[in-house]
């Protein structure tokens, strides 16, 4: 329970009194019971603590979902609205083991994510900075990615003297299209041409 006393300070001739309110364990406990702000946006399954993370002093926590349908008392999405998030509320219940025993519970409101219209993400990307060549990856929820071609590189260029030039996956190879020099100011041109017919791109079969 919380418990508070009058403190009386004088000063400069003025007395006046302020309450200060003492924490018991449990209340400060109850307040360190918090979810991440995945909540506000779900798209994997919660990790729901089974007691306080306080560690000088535990409280049991049992957890309570309004709807299993979306959402497991365990944390785990059972279900989703497609095109739209669906609102769950999750309620933790906290013991105190003192000698109340008296359970005191608290709401959180847990918006999990809906799917979408589309059934994959494609990611691309570099390795890093000194490797240019183009990767591909998968994924179904926008998370986890699983790589494409086996890890291998889709796209890769190299330096030819012969200008840019695309070969497709059939190894039929086309003339790349006309830079846009034009747009660029007179002084870079002859920069930027000198750079683009180095430039050779060429898509790797699987």
């Amino acid at each position: 329970m919380k418990r508070s006393f009058a403190l009386a300070i004088i000063g400069a001739g003025i007395a006046f009194s302020q309450d200060i309110v003492e924490i018991s364990p449990f209340w400060a406990a109850y307040d360190s019971v918090k979810l991440s702000n995945a909540i506000n946006d779900l798209y994997e399954d919660l990790v729901l603590p089974d007691s306080t993370p306080r560690t000088d002093r535990k409280y049991p926590i049992t957890w309570e979902s309004s709807d299993t349908l979306f959402l497991g008392h365990d944390g785990r999405i059972n279900g989703r609205f497609v095109g739209e998030n669906k609102e769950v509320s999750l309620t933790a219940s906290i013991k105190n083991v003192g000698t109340s025993q008296r359970i005191e519970k608290k709401v959180f409101k847990v918006s999990i994510h809906g799917y979408e219209p589309y059934s994959n993400y494609l990611f691309v990307y570099f390795r890093d900075n000194k490797d240019e060549n183009i990767y591909y990856a998968l994924s179904n929820d926008g998370y986890s990615f699983t790589a494409m071609n086996n890890g291998k590189r889709v796209v890769f260029r190299r330096f030819t003297p012969f200008g840019a030039i695309t070969t497709t996956t059939t190894g039929k190879a086309t003339a790349a299209a006309p830079t846009a020099a034009a747009a660029i100011p007179a002084v870079n041109r002859k920069a930027l041409r000198g750079f683009l017919s180095g430039l050779f791109l060429e898509v790797q079969g699987s």
